[in-house]
């Protein structure tokens, strides 16, 4: 992962599909849980950070403890089930954008990534 700025990166193919072969250690590399909204009756908005391992991918991509992954290529991450439907497409992409909560603001996260 190469940063070239403060949200916007460049990735190889070959690390995208060395890090999504093995969910089970990523998944281990970083604690998530959905996000809440107060007074909805439990309705998800995003899924927050609340744990992120040192050297994991997840702090390559740039993410901190309580960013909340709002949406993916505009797409709203409401539901664990999306939130996979939209990890695996993420796989044949060139560009992904997220939309990402840090204090209280929207930023756009942007990934490149060549063929």
């Amino acid at each position: 992962v190469t940063r070239r700025g403060e949200f916007d990166f460049t990735m190889r193919r070959a690390d995208i599909l060395k890090y999504t072969a093995n969910m089970g250690e990523v998944l281990q590399q970083a604690r998530m849980v959905p996000n809440i909204v107060p007074g909805s009756g439990g309705k998800v908005d995003g899924f927050r950070f609340v744990a992120i391992q040192p050297g994991s991918i997840y702090e390559k991509l740039g993410f901190k403890p309580m960013d909340i992954i709002k949406r993916v290529n505009g797409e709203d991450v409401n539901s664990p089930t999306k939130a996979m439907e939209l990890y695996q497409a993420l796989k044949s992409e060139t560009r992904i954008q997220l939309t990402v909560e840090r204090n209280g603001r929207e930023e756009n996260f942007k990934y490149d990534i060549p063929d």
